[in-house]
């Protein structure tokens, strides 16, 4: 499991950011599917969150996503060759309480060609 921040969301979105030769951007490239997952550990429920991911560097979405504390992380600013955003589109969310059943909520459809439009960049 790899560690990692979800910083910024959009709608349904969920944004991430890190560095251009992580392990995180080898393993999209080899497999876009990732689930997040986000725990309480006082209450013992969990959010599962299985998504398409998408690496990102338009520098707009980098200026859109920056943190000060990224700096911490060896990023000099939004323009920092290194710095990628990661993208993920949310198929489904399963949420896990003590409590009850786990119950699934369906997201928007995964729509490739926004996505690959967000990719590109405008034109």
């Amino acid at each position: 499991m790899i560690g990692l921040y979800v910083v910024y969301k959009e709608g349904v979105r969920l944004y991430g950011a890190t560095n251009v030769t992580s392990k995180k951007v080898k393993q999209i490239h080899t497999n876009a599917n990732v689930v997040l997952l986000v725990e309480d550990e006082e209450q013992w429920d969990q959010i599962v969150v299985d998504t398409v991911a998408r690496i990102n560097t338009d520098p707009n979405m980098k200026k859109k996503i920056w943190q000060n504390h990224f700096k911490y992380q060896g990023f000099t600013d939004s323009d920092d060759e290194k710095l990628v955003v990661l993208l993920f589109t949310p198929r489904r969310i399963i949420l896990h309480t003590m409590n009850a059943a786990p119950e699934v909520l369906v997201a928007e459809t995964v729509q490739h060609d926004k996505d690959i439009q967000i990719l590109k960049g405008p034109s």
